[in-house]
């Protein structure tokens, strides 16, 4: 009795999982049926749906079928006539086992297409989240935002998931979701303990099955773990709550730098030279410390009230000894930032970063990205083709300042600025001499 009590109550928090999956599927189903682009993709990442489907025909066919009506002529054997005084007889088929095979049939193949329906649906979360992630790969010009403009993250009034405790002890209290991206959800949130404002962000639980966006996230935390500097974003904890991973940042109020530029567009050169500088002396930081950022864009540029910009999003890092999760000829990044090297799939260092910080040089002080189109487009730009001289679109710029964005933006490493101290450096004497010529 205890055994079967067992079972049964195996059965029900099976049920209650599989209902509540089904449950939190159905807010991202929406967005996915809205994006047929990422809807494709589900569809095409949803294996198991597809390895079920394809069994469950091949069985209903070449073996449960034949089977089925072996087992129903036991059941319903076949009706016998004889005629021609008896000495011939013909056998004919019994009505009731033709229906009895057509009725199971048809059930077999309604739980079917149920079972593959259901895999569909609670792969949705998964799917939409890899392809968001991927698409920090192939960054659309469809996205909502004016072309050349992109931001990393998804910014969504509310959340469901307000004044839900988190943590040991319930030491964080979710507040206001603050948006989503390929790699995490972020909430602001109250530090019980400390009494203070700080962001969360949540590996979406689709996600924490899969080892590699696990390890990248845990490698994000000791990254950012590993850095102090008050141009790059400050770590408090990394938190397995309950099977769900959280890291708890700093909280930065101002957005965005991405957002900031599809709102205001362009930066005065002193204002944008004074920015890149602190940004370059943050990356000048991380590189002593043997870490290449690898997707510096704006929308991993975090922008403080008083506009100090933090660093963010380490989630494709490369660190001095770390398993590194990408492979030479893979390609990873977001393509208007992306070095040649980068576009190429080969491996980089931290030449690499310098090249991503001059295309947001060129997009601050132009409003626009140097190479713009689809994917395969872009890489192809960065690979072969040189950008307008920034002072193209503005005569305003000043020269030294093109001078310095064409030079991080040489595809060759080697005649490329070799060092962010070098870029802080120019930039600071470029914002000193253009205040005293005001």
């Amino acid at each position: 009795m205890e055994k079967l009590w067992k079972i049964i109550s195996w059965i029900i928090h099976r049920l209650s999982s599989v209902l509540n999956r089904i449950r939190e599927a159905a807010p991202v189903a929406g967005k996915a049926i809205k994006e047929p682009a990422i809807l494709g993709y589900v569809l095409l990442t949803a294996h198991r749906a597809q390895i079920f489907l394809t069994a469950a025909v091949l069985a209903l066919l070449f073996l449960v079928s034949p089977l089925l009506d072996s087992t129903l002529k036991l059941v319903y054997p076949e009706k016998t006539s004889n005629k021609l005084f008896g000495l011939v007889k013909q056998k004919k088929q019994n009505p009731a086992r033709k229906a009895a095979h057509d009725r199971i049939l048809f059930f077999l193949w309604m739980i079917t297409v149920g079972e593959t329906v259901l895999l569909v649906w609670l792969h949705i979360p998964k799917g939409y989240e890899r392809a968001l992630s991927r698409a920090r790969i192939p960054e659309s010009s469809d996205d909502g935002l004016p072309e050349g403009k992109s931001s990393n993250v998804t910014r969504i009034a509310g959340s469901s998931s307000q004044h839900e405790p988190v943590g040991p002890n319930d030491r964080y209290t979710l507040g206001e979701e603050l948006g989503r991206g390929g790699m995490g959800i972020v909430y602001e949130a109250r530090d019980n303990v400390l009494d203070r404002q700080v962001a969360l962000k949540k590996l979406p639980r689709s996600l924490t099955e899969d080892k590699e966006y696990l390890a990248r996230f845990e490698r994000e935390a000791k990254t950012l773990a590993r850095l102090t500097h008050p141009s790059i974003l400050q770590i408090f904890d990394l938190i397995n709550d309950r099977g769900e991973f959280w890291m708890a940042l700093e909280y930065i109020e101002g957005g965005d730098l991405a957002a900031y530029l599809i709102e205001h567009d362009t930066f005065s050169a002193i204002d944008a030279a004074d920015l890149v500088q602190k940004i370059a002396d943050g990356m000048a930081y991380a590189h002593q410390e043997k870490i290449i950022h690898r997707d510096l864009k704006p929308g991993n540029i975090l922008l403080t009230k008083n506009a100090e910009p933090k660093i963010s999003d380490f989630g494709l890092a490369k660190m001095p000894v770390s398993s590194d999760l990408t492979r030479e000829g893979s390609i990873l990044g977001s393509p208007r930032y992306m070095s040649p090297e980068q576009a190429a799939g080969k491996d980089v260092d931290h030449r690499s970063d310098i090249y991503s910080l001059g295309i947001m040089l060129y997009e601050m002080v132009t409003g626009e990205t140097p190479f713009n189109g689809d994917t395969s487009q872009i890489l192809a730009q960065h690979l072969t083709q040189a950008p307008p001289p920034p002072r193209q679109y503005s005569p305003d710029i000043p020269r030294g300042l093109d001078d310095l964005t064409l030079k991080m933006l040489i595809k060759d490493p080697d005649s490329r600025l070799q060092s962010m101290t070098e870029v802080s450096d120019t930039l600071t004497s470029l914002a000193t001499t253009a205040r005293s010529t005001v």
